[in-house]
């Protein structure tokens, strides 16, 4: 194994040396010192920046526009300490590189797109951002600008912003302390979010903020741990095609809030918008949510012939709600439908609604659901496939250990999942505490 590794890493280098690709290192006894040392604005395809961790925190913002391709993607990279320790940037007195131009600095600490001097590059692409600590993006905070001007964050302030661009990739990042966690824009395209712990976002009692707040072209969020936001939603998405899979979700004014595009020219008419899939998820409420819905969809403004119609197919997921009062699963706006089936839905204190009103349509086959719960204008196509009691049967549910015990009804009880989802979407992993 040794050998091969080795042989790996020599053919990595040779192919990098044709590509012309470099590898970069900021850090401390590093090239370059500071992140702002290093010229972003002259990466090209195959380039990697590898950001060194260090004692104190990188108090520095960037921009990254170049176009990988990808066999040759563009990385920034963290690397981290002995004890696992990320880099972090901070955006608290955070300083900017004076050579990078770009609008929208007041909104975040890494920007994808968006650039008054690298329109040259094109739109970034094949961007890989990933083992880095983003934190403190927010309007409590100032900063100094790429024009040597000192001011402050705007309230919905995030770590990264994909403004524009295609094909991003972010991994294993830790995101909190911003006005949103993580942020993107109607022009951006495949983005995915993997691996990250991304908490502590939004502000106290904000309606306006979330722990992530994205609209692009096809998104995928795949195993995540989302932590409670100070304020907002957990999730809120305006996307086409969004796929959110294999999370461990807690808390939020609501855990999925999938609504309408802004950008109803390059979102709505894409063939995948209201083609949405939430699936083998763990999703827990809690007693003190601002909003007792677990998941809305359909659209939130005008106007209504741009809502998402689905359906969503939200299928293979743990749901559990510490709520003692009324827990919603589904708002479905207007004339919006959801698929429902295979999951497991646990109200232990409160009472279970199905459907918080009856716009939509909601069908539910094969789930396990609380002991006395209401359909409310949901419908059970088949009613004899779910099934319900006072408790599912888990095997450690105190502890958090949602797995479940051989003689639980819920083992085996589920549907095969259909055809259409079968090649892509089936269910082949489940998230395993902690993180």
């Amino acid at each position: 194994m040794i050998k091969r590794m080795a042989t790996t890493a020599v053919l990595l280098a040779v192919l990098a040396a044709i590509c012309g690709a470099a590898t970069y290192e900021i850090g401390p006894g590093k090239t370059y010192t500071n992140i702002g040392d290093f010229a972003w604005e002259d990466l090209a395809a195959g380039d990697t920046v590898q950001i060194y961790y260090k004692a104190t925190p990188y108090y520095e913002k960037f921009g990254v526009w170049a176009v990988g391709t990808s066999a040759n993607p563009v990385t920034v990279q963290g690397v981290a300490g002995e004890g696992g320790e990320l880099p972090i940037i901070d955006g608290n007195e955070a300083t900017t590189r004076l050579d990078l131009d770009y609008w929208g600095d007041e909104r975040c600490l890494i920007k994808l797109g968006g650039s008054n001097i690298h329109d040259n590059y094109g739109v970034p692409s094949y961007i890989v951002i990933e083992n880095l600590e983003l934190r403190n993006a927010n309007n409590s905070y100032s900063y100094t600008d790429d024009a040597g001007t000192y001011k402050a964050f705007t309230t919905n302030a995030t770590s990264i912003w994909p403004e524009s661009g295609d094909h991003i990739i972010i991994r294993n990042c830790e995101i909190h302390e911003c006005g949103n966690g993580l942020l993107s824009s109607g022009s951006s395209e495949e983005i995915t979010v993997e691996g990250c712990h991304i908490y502590d976002n939004s502000y106290s009692l904000s309606i306006s903020e979330h722990n992530i707040y994205t609209e692009t072209k096809h998104i995928l969020f795949q195993y995540n741990l989302l932590g409670e936001p100070y304020g907002g939603n957990n999730l809120k998405d305006r996307s086409a095609g969004t796929i959110a899979r294999y999370n461990w979700i807690e808390g939020g004014g609501r855990e999925f809030d999938l609504v309408n595009s802004y950008d109803f020219s390059a979102i709505y008419n894409d063939e995948q918008y209201g083609d949405d899939r939430i699936y083998g998820n763990v999703i827990i409420e809690y007693n003190d949510a601002t909003n007792s819905q677990i998941v809305h969809y359909g659209g939130d403004m005008t106007p209504t012939d741009t809502y998402r119609d689905g359906p969503l197919k939200f299928y293979n997921n743990t749901v559990i709600s510490q709520r003692t009062g009324i827990t919603y699963l589904i708002r479905n706006q207007d004339d919006e439908d959801a698929d429902v089936f295979n999951n497991i839905v646990y109200v232990p204190s409160g009472s279970l609604y199905i459907m918080a009103t009856n716009d939509g349509t909601v069908d539910t086959t094969y789930n396990w659901f609380q002991s006395g719960y209401t359909l409310n204008g949901a419908t059970e196509p088949d009613p004899t496939t779910n099934l319900s009691g006072s408790a599912p049967g888990f095997s450690d549910y105190s502890n958090g250990d949602y797995t479940l015990t051989s003689i639980s009804d819920c083992v085996d009880a589920g549907m095969d999942i259909p055809g259409e989802l079968l090649a892509l979407f089936d269910v082949d992993y489940e998230y395993v505490a902690d993180h």
